[in-house]
């Protein structure tokens, strides 16, 4: 078996036990760096602010601006970085209004259901105020499934689509009744859209339900869960759940006022979604906090038991150890959460983090890197990351060789742990580790023989568990592939 490489390493004697400290975090492995722009355009978009889909090993996403059009583009690649194809490029805009066919400035992911793509544009369209689009994988057959007119009917959506029952939910940043912004759904095909909830509009600041959402919809059940980034009692955003047919609309969070930029929840909850992992809800704000840099926090699927995780910590000449304004969703692993801070860290530039679910074991994957003249080797502003197979899948908004952005990959060594049980040593490790296999030794030397450990694991809740029994010598172990 060709070891991949040796992640923790644990020796056992006797009544003792040594453990080796985990392998320090790889770098990131660049697998696209977004053209520069000439007047606009460019061959493959730029500025990306997506988040990315992953289905079949590809992975799909959209770019704000660039591409031959300066209006975005729909883009695919492979997971390894080899293929990259613009599935779409949007169209011109021409006349008086600026319109085109299709839309433009797409902000956000996109949804892969089979071999289809939905999405959404912010801006352009027939109307000027983007539209909801489906394609199929391959490129082929793009449509606009509705074009925002405004008024009762939502405009510029800025988030993406949550696929839930058979039918796409989402969020007009403005437009609907009041003008505040809205909620809708509609049927895969277009057909049947209805704004379920529009947002109030607002009296010095504040108002009863938020203003502006601008984070994807989580769906549990036929609860569909979201935020405003602002608005509320106390105009610093809300979050708050409605029903897939428009009843039963609530807050469940409304963020405090601010003292000097500071807080103990956090304000301005402001893109990416929500996260659902088994009954908790996880979300991230770009400011408030102890810090004023926004937070991570947790709460009940029903709505209670609001906790701050983590509050960004302050900078100095714009840097610091943790990174500021988390952007994008919260991805989950079992017990674990990874994201992006869109800013901070030791290069004033974002940062790759992850903390466990309880909000204990933060720490920074990754650090990009500082820009001369808009560019880096690795990209920078990150704003979403999603994982498979051990592999941190991760979108740069600037930087990279071209100053447009990237698209990265950071590969994360599962943990191998060691507890005891009686006389027993007890090796565990998380069930998403494909392809690895524990293997035992008798020393660490150049030539030392590994071979695979018995027992088979056994799957205990979402960790492999080997239990061993006592060695007349000392034995060490790795997890390989």
């Amino acid at each position: 078996m060709r070891v991949k490489s040796v992640f923790i390493i644990m020796a056992l004697t006797a009544g003792f036990c040594e453990l080796q400290p985990p392998a320090p975090a790889q770098s990131v492995t660049v697998l696209h760096a977004f053209a520069p722009v000439t007047n606009g355009t460019n061959i493959d978009g730029t500025l990306p602010y997506c988040a990315l889909a992953l289905s079949d090993n590809v992975l799909f996403g959209t770019t704000y601006n660039g591409g031959a059009n300066s209006n975005g583009t729909v883009f695919a690649m492979n997971a390894d970085g080899t293929g990259f194809t613009n599935l779409h490029v949007f169209a011109v805009r021409s006349g008086p209004l600026h319109t085109n066919v299709d839309g433009g400035w797409p902000t956000d992911g996109l949804v892969v259901s089979g071999h289809t793509l939905y999405g959404t544009t912010g801006t352009a369209g027939p109307s000027l105020r983007g539209t909801v689009f489906a394609m199929n994988t391959d490129g082929t057959g793009f449509t606009n499934l509705h074009v925002f007119n405004g008024n009762n009917d939502g405009s510029a959506t800025v988030a993406g689509l949550t696929l839930s029952g058979g039918r796409l939910y989402g969020i007009a940043q403005s437009g609907g009744t009041n003008g505040s912004g809205m909620i809708f759904g509609m049927n895969l095909d277009g057909s049947g859209y209805t704004n379920l909830h529009s947002f109030a509009g607002l009296i010095s600041g504040t108002n009863a339900d938020g203003i502006q959402p601008l984070a994807t919809l989580a769906a549990s059940g036929t609860n569909l869960i979201g935020a405003c980034s602002g608005g509320g009692a106390w105009g610093k955003g809300t979050v708050f759940r409605i029903n897939t047919d428009g009843t039963g609309f609530t807050n469940w969070h409304v963020f405090s006022a601010l003292t000097s930029g500071t807080n103990g929840d956090g304000a301005m909850p402001f893109a990416g979604g929500l996260t659902v992992n088994g009954n908790a809800l996880f979300g991230t704000t770009k400011s408030g906090g102890s810090a004023g840099n926004g937070v991570l926090y947790r709460m009940n699927l029903d709505g209670s038991g609001f906790t701050n995780l983590h509050s960004f910590t302050a900078v100095n000449n714009l840097t610091n150890a943790d990174g500021i304004s988390p952007f994008g969703s919260l991805f989950s692993s079992g017990n674990t959460l990874y994201g992006t801070a869109s800013g901070g860290g030791v290069s004033s530039n974002g940062t790759v983090f992850v903390v466990n679910t309880d909000g204990s074991g933060f720490k920074v994957l990754h650090n990009f890197n500082s820009v001369l003249n808009n560019t880096n080797d690795d990209g920078a502003l990150p704003v979403s990351a999603i994982m498979a197979s051990n592999t941190l899948y991760i979108v740069a908004h600037a930087g990279g060789a071209g100053g447009s952005g990237t698209v990265v990959s950071l590969f994360l060594p599962p943990p191998l742990n060691i507890s005891f049980s009686g006389a027993n040593a007890v090796l565990t490790w998380p069930t998403n580790a494909d392809g690895f296999a524990l293997q035992g030794a008798t020393n660490l030397s150049s030539a030392a023989a590994w071979t695979p450990v018995a027992p088979i694991p056994v799957n205990n809740d979402g960790q492999f568990t080997v239990t061993n029994p006592p060695s007349s010598g000392q034995m060490f172990f790795r997890l390989a592939r």
